[in-house]
């Protein structure tokens, strides 16, 4: 081995590194200083991005190359491009896991075979580049690193997600200089680096060289607070130089002027008159200018408070809500190594859905990450590079605070907080620093808070994790907020309880967890967050789905990959797939969902006819600055009338009555109210519709059987089974089953399977607790038993009823009922069941309803029902009444992982073209029409695995069961867990003429 090994002394995380300091870039040009953001453009920048020789080797401990010598000759090397990781390269393989460390644990020593990275190019400096000092930063190595200027060895750094920088000033040259690096892919520090994505290794952020006067300002913390009740701002900055007595001048610019200027030493107090207040929805930000020894160091100002009063957030003064998600830096193609447009886009998509708050899950972000969260607008909880939570999989002590209490490495974790803070510490956009996730608690992580709090009392502390000694201390000193993930209504329901936390607002650091199929139940978390002062509000989990890039198919589908795909152990499987964005960044329907929950205004119908209340939910802008409000009124799933409101002069957090005169509507009549964006943004053009309500107006009605019959129907029956025929249809029932055989309407067969009960769904990630309970029962293999049938005949209908059962082989009966069915002389069929749960089976049902399987050219569905995207009892919100019409391959949902999808709940009629309609009876369907059997979609791994059907796969259902988000939150709300004892569920089915 070429190296000490530093990577598994607990005592040495890093080596000759500067002191951690705020990020900036000085430069020499105003102008540039003023409106790039850009480091690469300052001419004090010398970049080191780009083709780096590279050598990939599986043991740290074999490696016996001095590459890094400048003698050595790198003809042998491969090329690699800098930033980047080397798994998304090609070499070692890619690995997921959540959980579970992905190595033996026994602390600090990580596998003997540590696979590492040799990286070197070489760089050039002018002579007068070495008249002053010379930095290299390095922004992001995964794990650790060893340095190399001109053969010699500077330093070492660990820690993945943050900035290591050196002095270099005495390694270097005038001329051709060479750099070499070794990075390992493990170190003592990667028992805090447990985090739920892919694993990678590499140099994946920038890496560049400051070349800076001797004489220089080191670093800059500027605390600007709001002041005078909110009217004026107050700026209070502290500089370090690179030596003693060294002063500075300032400006401050509002836009190109200049507000104030002067010259400062060590410390600068200012008081602005009459300044614009920082907030996630006006995100005005000042500049600052530093002038020192040639150099200037720009600084974007916001003026922003946030503390908590009484129990609640506060953000200059305003109880405002958190709408956040928690993000993790992932490509597809390049890992966590993204680019800044990557990243703009994903800010892009967030305000397009509005979202204004961030976690940083769960490591720092890029430096210029906060620069564009300041810029476009974003609250940030801002968390450090510290989990530890595969300590809860260790066959003895799981202990969650295991690693907390482990004092040895108490430095190790206080060096990770400091290095975010320092820096961090000048971004407005960071209302809250998060110690890290999921380490447990012990003298370490409160240590953590505690030098957080003593070095920052203006933002908030957060820290989750409050598990020690298998107890949860709920109540965590020097922390400001109360944090959960994935509470339940009980859990909140104790907290509000909780006399200890009642200065503490509720934190939901994660919550609706996005995975697959999901999340349902937002709504009811809104309405609390909303109804309670203390509540703050949460970050969904999470923004995109991790998932590797594995090309395409030879029919031209494409292969995103996840945990297992890789012949890694461990891994956990798509648990990683569980993002409210495709890895390519489609939007999913649980972000559409996520995003009507979140919407600037609420309508709510008034106590007159006709009165409808609007709400205001922004915080700080009155909607008559940000959205225009229109309106639609359908009946019967058609428009019959439409309204322009404009601009709504609502002022936030407040309310208004709108009166709009309305008609008596004998269908089914909703009015949607539409909030469509009327100023452009940063980031979002105006037009965009930002939200809607969807009000109903007057109560569903049964449609009416049209009286008229005609003919007469023919009956016969055997043993087994009923036939039922005319001259336009023949119909065959099954006894022995109490469902049809066979549907032949007008010589075309209207199925071309025998129709089945239907107690199963392909289960959705978020069934993850509940599957294998109904597998148990025996739903996934569930057939329907006939025990006696009746038929009464009459001139034009005839009327069977069959009392029967629904079970599974060598499993005891889920259901027992009666299906009752008319079918008359025109063809139709009114079916009617009336079911009772028998079971010992405490779970809810996954569905109750009818299959049928079409024929192909049966593949169109117009329906009135919620639409056009897929809804189910808890998953809705982003789906409106109305009339639509899809085929079965625009009904399919392209989940990575196949699943349940497509269903529209709360339907009143279906028409399926050149096939037959539906009609709901006393209680509306929901239905799916797929390309897909639930088997298939049960079985394959993949959606580039899936084979259609030979058919068009339609599901009658009377219910689902809540969709939720149980895959890692709690189970659906109760009103929408399909538990009931005994149901009636009923239908039409009419045959197209």
């Amino acid at each position: 081995m070429i190296v000490k090994n530093y990577f598994e002394d607990p005592s040495v995380f890093r080596l000759n590194t500067m002191p951690d300091r705020s990020y900036f870039i000085p430069w020499s040009d105003k102008t540039l200083a003023m409106r790039s953001p850009l480091k690469e453009v300052s001419d004090r920048v010398i970049m080191l991005n780009g083709d780096w020789a590279f050598k990939y080797c599986e043991s740290v401990r074999e490696l016996e190359d001095e590459f890094y010598l400048e003698s050595r000759e790198l003809d042998d090397f491969d090329t690699i491009f800098v930033p980047s990781v080397w798994q998304m390269k090609g070499y070692d393989n890619n690995q997921y896991t959540n959980v579970r460390y992905p190595f033996s644990y026994d602390p600090p020593y990580v596998p003997v075979n540590n696979p590492c990275g040799c990286y070197a190019r070489d760089f050039d400096l002018a002579e007068d580049d070495l008249d002053g000092r010379i930095y290299i930063s390095f922004e992001g190595v995964d794990s650790c690193y060893y340095l190399w200027i001109n053969s010699r060895f500077v330093g070492y750094d660990q820690v993945s997600h943050s900035t290591g920088e050196f002095d270099v000033t005495e390694y270097c040259r005038a001329g051709k200089n060479r750099i070499a690096v070794l990075v390992l892919k493990w170190c003592d520090g990667s028992y805090l680096e447990d985090q739920d994505k892919l694993r990678s290794s590499g140099i994946f952020r920038d890496v560049y060289l400051l070349v800076r006067p001797e004489k220089h300002l080191r670093d800059i913390k500027i605390t600007s607070l709001p002041c005078d009740d909110y009217k004026n701002g107050s700026i209070e900055a502290e500089f370090i130089y690179s030596h003693e007595g060294m002063k500075c001048r300032y400006e401050i610019l509002d836009g190109d002027k200049v507000i104030a200027e002067g010259e400062c030493g060590e410390r600068l107090s200012l008081k602005l008159e009459g300044v614009r207040l920082w907030n996630a929805e006006d995100p005005y930000l000042y500049t600052a200018l530093f002038y020192c020894n040639s150099e200037i160091i720009p600084q974007k100002i916001g003026f922003r408070e946030v503390k908590v009063s009484d129990g609640v957030m506060l953000i200059n003064g305003v109880a405002a809500k958190l709408k956040g998600t928690n993000r993790h830096d992932s490509s597809p193609f390049d890992g966590p190594a993204v680019s800044r447009e990557h990243v703009i886009n994903d800010l892009k998509l967030m305000k397009e859905h509005n979202i204004n708050c961030i976690r940083t899950s769960h490591y720092p972000n890029a430096p210029y990450f906060l620069e564009l969260c300041d810029e476009y607008g974003f609250y940030v909880c801002d968390e450090g590079d510290i989990e530890a939570h595969g300590v809860v999989c260790l066959a003895g002590d799981t202990n969650y605070g295991q690693y907390a209490n482990k004092t040895e490495y108490l430095e190790s974790w206080i060096d990770r907080d400091r290095r975010l803070y320092e820096r961090d510490k000048n971004r407005c956009s960071v209302i809250m620093w998060s110690v890290g996730n999921e380490m447990g608690y012990g003298p370490c992580s409160q240590a953590c808070v505690d030098y957080l709090k003593n070095a920052d009392p203006t933002r908030l502390i957060h820290l989750e994790s409050g598990w020690h000694d298998h107890t949860l201390l709920e109540n965590i000193p020097n922390t400001d907020v109360y944090s959960r993930m994935y509470p339940s209504m009980s859990r909140i329901e104790k907290y509000f309880e909780n006399s200890e936390l009642k200065d503490k607002p509720f934190f939901m650091c994660e919550y609706i967890h996005a995975m697959g199929n999901g999340p349902g139940g937002i709504k009811e978390y809104w309405d609390i967050i909303y109804s309670e002062p203390r509540m703050m509000g949460g970050c969904a989990w999470e923004w995109c789905d991790h998932a590797v890039y594995g090309g395409i198919t030879p029919d031209g589908r494409e292969k995103y990959l996840y945990g297992g795909d890789f012949g890694e152990f461990p891994h956990d499987g798509n648990f990683c797939v569980d993002g409210l964005v495709k890895p390519d960044r489609t939007v999913s329907n649980g972000l559409r969902e996520y995003k009507n929950a979140i919407r600037p205004i609420n309508a709510l119908k008034g106590d007159a006819d006709g009165e409808f209340v609007l709400i205001n939910r922004l915080d700080f802008t009155n909607a008559a600055d940000i959205c225009n409000v229109s309106f639609e009124i359908t009946e019967g799933g058609r428009l019959v009338k439409s309204g322009y409101l404009g601009a709504v002069d609502i002022a936030p957090h407040e309310s208004i009555t709108v009166k709009l005169p309305l008609e008596e509507y004998s269908a089914h009549a909703f009015i949607k109210f539409i909030y469509t964006q009327n100023t452009d943004t940063a980031l979002v053009e105006a037009g965009h519709i930002m939200g809607f309500d969807q009000i109903e107006l007057n109560s569903a009605t049964e449609e009416k059987l049209a009286p008229a019959l005609r003919g007469e129907v023919r009956v016969s029956e055997d043993d087994n089974r009923v036939y039922i025929e005319s001259d336009k249809f023949r119909y065959v029932y099954n006894k022995n089953r109490a469902m049809f055989d066979s549907l032949v309407y007008d010589n075309k067969p209207l199925c071309v399977a025998p129709l089945e009960y239907n107690v199963w769904r392909a289960p959705t990630d978020n069934d993850a607790y509940l599957k294998s309970k109904w597998r148990k029962f025996g739903c996934d293999m569930a057939e329907s038993r006939g025990y006696s049938t009746s038929c009464t005949v009459k001139k034009r209908s005839v009327r069977i009823k069959t009392e029967f059962s629904i079970g599974a082989v060598y499993r005891e009966r889920i259901l027992r009922g009666i299906a009752d069915f008319t079918v008359d002389s025109i063809g139709r069929i009114s079916a009617r069941f009336d079911m009772k749960k028998i079971s010992t089976m405490e779970q809810p049902l996954p569905r109750f309803g009818i299959r049928m399987f079409l024929p192909k050219e049966i593949n169109t569905a117009k329906y009135f029902g919620y639409g056009p995207g897929e809804s189910y009892v808890d998953k809705r919100l982003s789906a409106s009444m109305g009339e639509y019409v899809q085929t079965a391959e625009e009904s399919y949902v392209d989940y990575i992982k196949p699943q349940e999808h497509g269903s529209h709940y709360g339907c009143e009629r279906l028409a399926l073209g050149g096939g037959f309609a539906v009609k709901y009876r006393k209680t509306p369907f929901s239905f799916s029409l797929s390309r897909y059997t639930q088997e298939e979609l049960g079985t394959k791994a993949h959606n580039f695995e899936l084979k259609k059907s030979a058919y068009n796969v339609l599901c009658l259902d009377y219910k689902h069961n809540g969709i939720g988000s149980n895959s890692c939150g709690p189970k659906p709300w109760d009103e929408y867990l399909f538990e009931e004892n005994k149901f009636k569920f009923g239908f039409v089915l009419c045959p197209e003429e």
